[in-house]
């Protein structure tokens, strides 16, 4: 009887040695890690895209305050509203300029890192 449960370990030894492994080399497809890093990319350029048009919208929103809201220039308030509107404009600008300059460093990286695990 013990010698018939050891003649199972070694069917499942061969088994488990010879069992078909995931060997990229000899195909053309890139490694999951590869392509993660290229999804990552695109996914980093697409949020730079996204801060890009929001920057284009607050810049554009700044410059056509007056005609948008029919603003009087003679009224007391208009300095007041024209200062509110470049404080908040003005302060998303530059958040967003420096959110997409963050954005367009992580792509590059992610770029870089799927360039170099491809040459190995």
């Amino acid at each position: 009887m013990r010698c018939i449960k050891s003649l199972w370990v070694l069917p499942y030894c061969v088994y488990t040695l010879y069992m078909p492994q995931a060997v990229y080399a000899h195909k053309n497809e890139a490694p999951p890690i590869v392509k993660y890093h290229e999804r990552q990319y695109k996914r980093y350029l697409k949020r730079a895209e996204k801060q890009s048009d929001e920057i284009k919208k607050h810049k554009e929103m700044l410059n056509n305050y007056q005609e948008q809201h029919f603003i009087n220039k003679n009224d007391e308030n208009y300095v007041i509203d024209i200062e509110i509107i470049q404080k908040h404009c003005d302060a998303i600008i530059k958040r967003s300029e420096d959110l997409r300059e963050e954005y367009q460093s992580f792509a590059s990286w992610h770029k870089w890192k799927a360039e170099s695990l491809m040459q190995q």
